[in-house]
């Protein structure tokens, strides 16, 4: 019987460890930060890019320097206040920085041939007042996909928990 007991609280442990995992998400959440940060929330309705900026900071960890942002966040923060549980999330980005510096957003991706980015032609859009000129290059890991128009500076990120 003691056997069965400690089978069934090493399941449990398990089963608890698992709940609580994330992707590799560069999500940007100190696990002291007990703020419950659930929110669905656009770009548009913040005035300047350095509030744009600041919000989106709370959201994800920018790979390099960035002169502007356009967003939808969808996050709900499934911490409640107490221990921290799995968060979900679905966000997307539009970040415009200096063509230089697009390599340091997919570093850690794998290149593929393509990707949907039809979401991100109203982001693009308020990114940009015409089209984009550069030529895509797509990439993903687990979580992330990213859309990079080099010379234009834009880069096109929709991280997401929900697949």
């Amino acid at each position: 019987m003691e056997m069965l007991q400690r089978f069934v609280i090493l399941v449990a442990v398990m089963l608890v460890a698992a709940s609580c995992s994330t992707t590799s998400v560069s999500v940007d959440r100190d696990a002291s930060d007990v703020e419950n940060r659930t929110t669905d929330t656009s770009s548009d309705e913040f005035d300047t890019p350095d509030e744009r900026i600041e919000f989106a900071r709370h959201y994800v960890t920018f790979a390099g320097p960035v002169d502007d942002v356009h967003f939808d966040i969808v996050y709900f923060d499934n911490s409640d206040g107490r221990a921290p549980g799995p968060s979900d999330w679905d966000m997307k980005f539009v970040f415009v920085v200096d063509p230089a510096t697009v390599d340091a957003w997919h570093a850690d991706h794998v290149a593929v041939d393509e990707l949907d980015t039809v979401w991100a032609n109203k982001l693009v859009s308020l990114a940009l007042e015409a089209d984009p000129t550069a030529d895509p290059a797509h990439f993903e890991r687990s979580g992330s996909r990213v859309t990079i128009y080099g010379a234009d500076g834009l880069v096109v990120q929709r991280v997401s928990t929900l697949g």
